[in-house]
């Protein structure tokens, strides 16, 4: 449960990130505005990310420098972060060291806000007993959380913004090695303490639903005011390869039209096609008297080549042939 929930999590970030950004650009129509509030909106989590990875780099004695740059003009809906950037000559080992802490720092972050802030465990007890007014007692009880906006804006942004900035698996051995050590270190946590590996996998599931749920209404406040910004303004842009194109409203609709008719017409497989009758087939069609056929194929005539002449057969030899001249 905790890998879907996590696979779920990833796809959707993508989505989020872009999305806001192209929000960003319907309201401000300059690239370089929308970049700077796209930074600033995710700024707590960009912090948290960056000073985990200067901090650890420190641990591990590994040379970091900060480049804090105010961030370029982008047409990119995706964050940059590499305000602090690693020695070249630091290990590898180290370096994915460094840069899994930020996911480790942003889900012990995620973790203290689901049990000591939001309290999922006592705002959703009344769900036990099922139905309409359950739910909505449960929900009025995570509302009715002290400061709950800015607890909900703080969840957001650390996690979508915990996880590497670069993939620092790039080979498929890898990536296999590290699936084989995590599903390792799993079965011994649970070899060791079966009841407090539950605990902890139970409150990185509630964690990472927590983070699902507050993307879920993101989701679905920024389709609504995407799509009013569009039937306002009439513009409107789609991604290309991760790259925002300006578009209007009508060539946005007719650009996704022809997307979703090419993936179509891509999956679906070719039907072989049935012969019924003798007339399904495609034979050649005669033209009319005196006019030439629908179609014909080009006749090539091949001649022999010439026998070799045997000397007693040439008419070049002496004494024979018409062009004879007696010798004096």
């Amino acid at each position: 449960m905790l890998g879907a929930l996590f696979i779920a999590f990833r796809r959707g970030e993508r989505w989020l990130h872009q999305h806001i950004f192209k929000v960003g650009w319907l309201l401000t129509n300059n690239f370089h505005i929308t970049t700077i509030l796209y930074y600033c909106l995710f700024l707590p989590g960009i912090a948290l990310h960056e000073l985990t990875v200067w901090l650890l780099a420190g641990l591990l004695r590994v040379h970091a420098e900060t480049a804090i740059d105010f961030p370029a003009a982008q047409e990119i809906g995706e964050l940059r972060l590499n305000f602090v950037r690693l020695s070249p000559g630091a290990g590898r080992a180290r370096k994915v060291i460094i840069s899994l802490a930020p996911l480790a720092a942003g889900s012990i972050a995620l973790w203290l806000l689901a049990a000591g802030v939001f309290r999922w465990g006592a705002a959703l007890a009344p769900l036990e007993a099922g139905g309409i007014d359950a739910l909505a007692l449960a929900l009025g009880n995570v509302l009715r959380t002290a400061d709950f906006w800015l607890w909900f804006y703080l969840a957001f942004v650390i996690a979508n913004t915990m996880f590497p900035a670069q993939p620092i698996l790039h080979s498929r051995w890898q990536q296999a090695v590290a699936g084989l050590g995590l599903f390792s270190l799993a079965l011994l946590a649970w070899a060791i303490d079966s009841a407090s590996s539950l605990t902890l996998l139970e409150s990185l599931a509630v964690a990472l639903l927590q983070v699902l749920a507050f993307n879920l209404l993101v989701v679905a406040v920024l389709g609504t005011a995407e799509s009013l910004i569009e039937r306002v303004t009439g513009k409107s842009a789609s991604f290309v390869d991760g790259v925002m194109v300006a578009m209007s409203r009508e060539e946005a609709r007719a650009w996704r039209a022809e997307q979703a008719q090419a993936s179509s017409a891509s999956q679906s497989p070719a039907k072989p096609k049935t012969f019924r009758s003798i007339y399904d087939f495609p034979l050649p069609i005669p033209g009319p008297p005196g006019r030439e056929p629908v179609s014909r194929q080009a006749v090539t005539v091949l001649q022999p080549a010439p026998e070799p002449l045997d000397d007693d057969d040439s008419y070049l030899d002496e004494g024979d042939g018409p062009y004879h001249e007696d010798k004096p």
